[in-house]
Protein backbone atom coordinates (compact mmCIF):
# COMPACT_ATOMS: atom_id res chain seq x y z
CA UNK A 1 0.00 0.00 0.00
CA UNK A 2 2.76 2.35 0.92
CA UNK A 3 4.81 1.73 -2.71
CA UNK A 4 1.37 2.06 -4.31
CA UNK A 5 0.76 5.76 -2.41
CA UNK A 6 4.17 6.45 -3.43
CA UNK A 7 3.32 6.01 -7.15
CA UNK A 8 0.38 7.99 -7.07
CA UNK A 9 2.33 10.70 -5.48
CA UNK A 10 4.96 10.29 -8.23
CA UNK A 11 2.47 10.92 -10.47
CA UNK A 12 0.75 13.86 -9.31
CA UNK A 13 4.57 15.58 -9.29
CA UNK A 14 5.34 14.21 -12.15
CA UNK A 15 2.67 15.34 -14.14
CA UNK A 16 1.24 18.48 -12.07
CA UNK A 17 -2.66 20.06 -12.76
CA UNK A 18 -2.66 22.73 -15.05
CA UNK A 19 -3.12 26.52 -13.21
CA UNK A 20 -6.63 26.98 -14.20
CA UNK A 21 -6.48 31.21 -14.41
CA UNK A 22 -9.86 33.26 -14.59
CA UNK A 23 -9.69 36.10 -16.41
CA UNK A 24 -11.73 39.18 -16.93
CA UNK A 25 -11.45 41.66 -19.73
CA UNK A 26 -12.95 45.39 -19.72
CA UNK A 27 -12.87 47.78 -22.59
CA UNK A 28 -13.42 47.13 -26.16
CA UNK A 29 -13.58 44.23 -28.78
CA UNK A 30 -9.71 44.12 -28.63
CA UNK A 31 -10.10 42.95 -25.20
CA UNK A 32 -12.50 40.25 -26.41
CA UNK A 33 -10.63 39.59 -29.75
CA UNK A 34 -7.65 38.73 -26.92
CA UNK A 35 -9.30 36.73 -24.33
CA UNK A 36 -11.15 34.68 -27.42
CA UNK A 37 -7.24 33.82 -28.47
CA UNK A 38 -6.15 32.89 -25.06
CA UNK A 39 -9.41 30.58 -24.85
CA UNK A 40 -8.02 29.11 -27.71
CA UNK A 41 -4.79 28.17 -26.24
CA UNK A 42 -6.03 25.90 -24.48
CA UNK A 43 -7.07 23.90 -27.15
CA UNK A 44 -4.08 24.08 -29.19
CA UNK A 45 -0.96 24.97 -26.81
CA UNK A 46 1.70 22.17 -26.74
CA UNK A 47 2.23 23.20 -23.10
CA UNK A 48 -0.50 22.38 -21.08
CA UNK A 49 0.56 23.95 -17.55
CA UNK A 50 -1.97 27.30 -18.26
CA UNK A 51 -5.19 26.91 -18.75
CA UNK A 52 -7.89 30.01 -19.02
CA UNK A 53 -11.43 30.33 -18.20
CA UNK A 54 -13.11 33.24 -18.66
CA UNK A 55 -14.84 34.80 -15.26
CA UNK A 56 -16.88 38.09 -17.31
CA UNK A 57 -16.49 40.68 -19.74
CA UNK A 58 -17.64 44.02 -20.36
CA UNK A 59 -17.65 45.10 -23.75
CA UNK A 60 -17.87 48.66 -25.02
CA UNK A 61 -18.24 50.00 -21.76
CA UNK A 62 -15.88 53.04 -20.37
CA UNK A 63 -13.97 52.84 -17.68
CA UNK A 64 -16.34 55.10 -15.57
CA UNK A 65 -19.11 52.83 -16.56
CA UNK A 66 -17.70 50.33 -14.62
CA UNK A 67 -16.49 52.02 -11.66
CA UNK A 68 -20.03 53.39 -11.48
CA UNK A 69 -21.34 49.77 -11.24
CA UNK A 70 -18.48 49.79 -8.36
CA UNK A 71 -19.97 52.17 -6.93
CA UNK A 72 -23.62 51.06 -7.06
CA UNK A 73 -24.41 53.00 -10.15
CA UNK A 74 -26.31 50.08 -12.45
CA UNK A 75 -28.11 51.12 -16.22
CA UNK A 76 -32.12 50.49 -16.24
CA UNK A 77 -32.21 48.26 -19.05
CA UNK A 78 -35.65 49.34 -19.47
CA UNK A 79 -34.99 52.71 -19.56
CA UNK A 80 -31.89 52.20 -22.52
CA UNK A 81 -34.29 49.77 -24.74
CA UNK A 82 -37.28 52.27 -24.59
CA UNK A 83 -34.77 55.27 -26.33
CA UNK A 84 -33.05 52.30 -28.17
CA UNK A 85 -36.18 51.01 -30.07
CA UNK A 86 -37.46 53.92 -31.11
CA UNK A 87 -34.09 55.78 -32.28
CA UNK A 88 -33.63 57.41 -35.60
CA UNK A 89 -30.81 56.69 -37.48
CA UNK A 90 -29.74 58.06 -41.34
CA UNK A 91 -31.66 55.43 -44.01
CA UNK A 92 -28.17 54.10 -45.19
CA UNK A 93 -27.02 53.07 -41.45
CA UNK A 94 -30.30 51.34 -41.18
CA UNK A 95 -28.49 47.94 -41.15
CA UNK A 96 -25.99 49.07 -38.47
CA UNK A 97 -28.34 50.83 -35.99
CA UNK A 98 -30.31 47.84 -36.30
CA UNK A 99 -27.05 45.76 -35.30
CA UNK A 100 -26.00 48.12 -32.59
CA UNK A 101 -29.54 48.40 -30.64
CA UNK A 102 -29.28 44.84 -30.51
CA UNK A 103 -25.60 44.84 -29.37
CA UNK A 104 -26.01 47.81 -27.14
CA UNK A 105 -28.43 46.27 -25.11
CA UNK A 106 -26.46 42.86 -25.08
CA UNK A 107 -23.46 44.38 -23.90
CA UNK A 108 -25.32 46.68 -20.83
CA UNK A 109 -27.12 43.55 -20.11
CA UNK A 110 -24.01 41.30 -19.57
CA UNK A 111 -21.49 44.08 -18.43
CA UNK A 112 -23.33 44.34 -14.72
CA UNK A 113 -22.17 40.94 -13.57
CA UNK A 114 -18.48 41.76 -14.57
CA UNK A 115 -17.67 43.37 -10.44
CA UNK A 116 -19.22 39.73 -9.40
CA UNK A 117 -16.12 37.72 -10.12
CA UNK A 118 -12.65 37.10 -8.42
CA UNK A 119 -10.23 36.91 -11.61
CA UNK A 120 -6.59 36.12 -11.35
CA UNK A 121 -6.12 38.11 -14.66
CA UNK A 122 -7.47 41.75 -15.39
CA UNK A 123 -7.39 42.55 -19.12
CA UNK A 124 -8.22 46.17 -20.19
CA UNK A 125 -7.34 48.18 -23.38
CA UNK A 126 -7.83 51.93 -23.73
CA UNK A 127 -10.12 52.59 -27.16
CA UNK A 128 -13.24 53.59 -25.51
CA UNK A 129 -11.52 55.91 -23.09
CA UNK A 130 -10.38 56.91 -25.85
CA UNK A 131 -13.40 57.57 -28.37
CA UNK A 132 -15.97 57.33 -26.71
CA UNK A 133 -18.86 59.10 -25.75
CA UNK A 134 -21.87 58.61 -23.77
CA UNK A 135 -25.33 59.73 -21.96
CA UNK A 136 -25.90 60.09 -18.62
CA UNK A 137 -29.82 59.46 -16.63
CA UNK A 138 -30.07 63.01 -15.20
CA UNK A 139 -31.88 60.73 -12.23
CA UNK A 140 -30.33 57.58 -12.03
CA UNK A 141 -26.82 58.74 -12.31
CA UNK A 142 -26.12 55.74 -15.02
CA UNK A 143 -23.79 56.20 -17.91
CA UNK A 144 -24.48 54.20 -21.10
CA UNK A 145 -23.50 54.52 -25.02
CA UNK A 146 -26.58 55.82 -27.20
CA UNK A 147 -24.29 56.31 -30.75
CA UNK A 148 -25.97 59.46 -32.87
CA UNK A 149 -29.23 58.12 -31.61
CA UNK A 150 -31.94 60.47 -32.87
CA UNK A 151 -36.06 60.62 -32.43
CA UNK A 152 -38.58 61.81 -35.60
CA UNK A 153 -41.78 61.58 -32.40
CA UNK A 154 -41.08 65.06 -30.96
CA UNK A 155 -42.37 64.24 -27.59
CA UNK A 156 -40.33 61.02 -27.33
CA UNK A 157 -37.20 63.72 -27.93
CA UNK A 158 -38.01 65.86 -25.20
CA UNK A 159 -38.58 63.04 -22.73
CA UNK A 160 -35.09 61.81 -23.96
CA UNK A 161 -34.11 65.27 -23.71
CA UNK A 162 -35.27 65.41 -19.84
CA UNK A 163 -34.31 61.88 -19.12
CA UNK A 164 -30.49 62.56 -20.42
CA UNK A 165 -27.82 64.88 -20.70
CA UNK A 166 -24.97 64.38 -23.32
CA UNK A 167 -21.44 64.14 -21.40
CA UNK A 168 -19.02 63.93 -23.93
CA UNK A 169 -15.26 62.18 -23.70
CA UNK A 170 -13.42 61.22 -20.99
CA UNK A 171 -10.36 63.55 -19.90
CA UNK A 172 -7.19 61.56 -19.44
CA UNK A 173 -7.70 62.50 -15.53
CA UNK A 174 -10.77 61.17 -15.10
CA UNK A 175 -9.42 57.56 -16.68
CA UNK A 176 -6.66 57.39 -14.52
CA UNK A 177 -9.43 57.73 -11.53
CA UNK A 178 -11.35 55.23 -13.08
CA UNK A 179 -8.86 53.05 -13.43
CA UNK A 180 -7.59 53.52 -9.83
CA UNK A 181 -10.98 52.61 -8.63
CA UNK A 182 -11.06 49.48 -10.75
CA UNK A 183 -7.68 47.93 -10.18
CA UNK A 184 -7.86 48.56 -6.11
CA UNK A 185 -11.69 46.96 -6.66
CA UNK A 186 -10.59 43.71 -8.00
CA UNK A 187 -6.95 44.06 -6.14
CA UNK A 188 -9.10 43.74 -2.71
CA UNK A 189 -11.00 40.60 -4.22
CA UNK A 190 -7.33 39.03 -5.35
CA UNK A 191 -4.34 41.00 -4.09
CA UNK A 192 -2.21 38.38 -6.62
CA UNK A 193 -3.94 40.06 -9.26
CA UNK A 194 -2.19 40.67 -12.67
CA UNK A 195 -3.31 43.75 -14.60
CA UNK A 196 -2.61 44.05 -18.42
CA UNK A 197 -3.49 47.58 -19.71
CA UNK A 198 -3.21 47.54 -23.60
CA UNK A 199 -2.98 50.99 -25.76
CA UNK A 200 -5.36 50.88 -28.19
CA UNK A 201 -2.89 51.03 -31.53
CA UNK A 202 -4.80 53.93 -33.34
CA UNK A 203 -3.59 54.73 -37.03
CA UNK A 204 -2.83 57.86 -38.57
CA UNK A 205 -3.79 56.53 -41.75
CA UNK A 206 -7.24 55.99 -40.52
CA UNK A 207 -7.98 58.94 -38.56
CA UNK A 208 -7.64 62.33 -37.38
CA UNK A 209 -4.77 63.92 -35.42
CA UNK A 210 -6.96 64.92 -32.50
CA UNK A 211 -7.83 61.28 -31.53
CA UNK A 212 -4.14 60.04 -32.26
CA UNK A 213 -3.12 63.15 -29.38
CA UNK A 214 -5.73 61.87 -27.12
CA UNK A 215 -4.29 58.27 -27.02
CA UNK A 216 -1.33 59.94 -26.28
CA UNK A 217 -1.86 62.63 -23.84
CA UNK A 218 -3.60 58.86 -21.76
CA UNK A 219 -0.30 56.92 -22.52
CA UNK A 220 1.13 59.83 -20.81
CA UNK A 221 -1.27 60.30 -18.15
CA UNK A 222 -1.35 56.18 -16.98
CA UNK A 223 3.22 56.37 -17.00
CA UNK A 224 2.73 56.43 -12.89
CA UNK A 225 0.64 53.45 -12.70
CA UNK A 226 3.57 51.16 -12.50
CA UNK A 227 4.73 52.89 -9.12
CA UNK A 228 1.27 52.66 -7.82
CA UNK A 229 0.54 48.72 -8.39
CA UNK A 230 4.04 47.48 -8.82
CA UNK A 231 4.13 44.13 -9.65
CA UNK A 232 0.68 43.89 -10.41
CA UNK A 233 0.33 45.94 -13.48
CA UNK A 234 1.52 45.51 -16.66
CA UNK A 235 1.28 48.12 -19.38
CA UNK A 236 1.37 46.73 -23.26
CA UNK A 237 1.94 49.11 -26.02
CA UNK A 238 1.53 48.63 -29.66
CA UNK A 239 2.53 50.59 -32.03
CA UNK A 240 0.44 51.14 -35.47
CA UNK A 241 3.49 49.90 -37.05
CA UNK A 242 2.97 46.05 -35.72
CA UNK A 243 -0.99 46.15 -36.36
CA UNK A 244 -2.62 45.00 -39.79
CA UNK A 245 -5.79 46.33 -40.17
CA UNK A 246 -8.65 44.36 -42.24
CA UNK A 247 -9.36 45.67 -45.55
CA UNK A 248 -11.57 42.36 -46.72
CA UNK A 249 -14.71 43.03 -47.14
CA UNK A 250 -16.07 39.83 -46.95
CA UNK A 251 -13.48 38.65 -43.97
CA UNK A 252 -15.53 37.38 -40.87
CA UNK A 253 -14.29 40.72 -38.46
CA UNK A 254 -14.52 42.87 -41.20
CA UNK A 255 -15.35 46.41 -40.13
CA UNK A 256 -16.79 49.38 -41.81
CA UNK A 257 -14.24 51.46 -40.08
CA UNK A 258 -11.10 49.77 -40.84
CA UNK A 259 -8.62 50.74 -37.83
CA UNK A 260 -10.32 49.12 -34.62
CA UNK A 261 -10.28 45.71 -36.23
CA UNK A 262 -7.24 43.72 -36.90
CA UNK A 263 -6.15 40.32 -38.70
CA UNK A 264 -6.13 37.41 -36.02
CA UNK A 265 -2.33 37.19 -35.75
CA UNK A 266 -2.30 41.01 -33.99
CA UNK A 267 -4.42 39.25 -31.55
CA UNK A 268 -2.23 35.90 -31.53
CA UNK A 269 0.75 37.72 -30.77
CA UNK A 270 -0.55 39.95 -27.83
CA UNK A 271 -2.08 36.63 -25.98
CA UNK A 272 1.23 35.44 -26.40
CA UNK A 273 3.10 38.66 -24.72
CA UNK A 274 0.56 38.32 -21.55
CA UNK A 275 1.09 33.80 -21.99
CA UNK A 276 4.98 34.62 -21.81
CA UNK A 277 4.82 36.65 -18.86
CA UNK A 278 2.20 34.62 -16.49
CA UNK A 279 4.10 32.06 -17.17
CA UNK A 280 6.85 33.25 -15.31
CA UNK A 281 4.87 34.20 -12.37
CA UNK A 282 3.33 32.30 -9.32
CA UNK A 283 -0.08 33.38 -9.59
Amino acid sequence: MATLKRSIQSLITSYPLPTLLGITGIGSCFSEMVINCLLEHNLHATNKALNWQLCAKSVQQRSDIVAGFIQGIFPDIHIVRYYLSRGKWPEHKAEYAKWFTNYTLQQTSQSIYVIDHTPDILLLDSLCDVRHTLCQHQKKKFKVLLGNVDFDDVQTKAAFDRDFTFIGLLTPEQSKMNLEIIFNFFLRKNPNLQIFYMHFPFMERYLEAKWLERAAALKSTLTGMHDVFRNNFTEIIISSEQVKPITDPLHPNYSPQVWNHFYPEVYQKIAQRIIDKVSHMQI
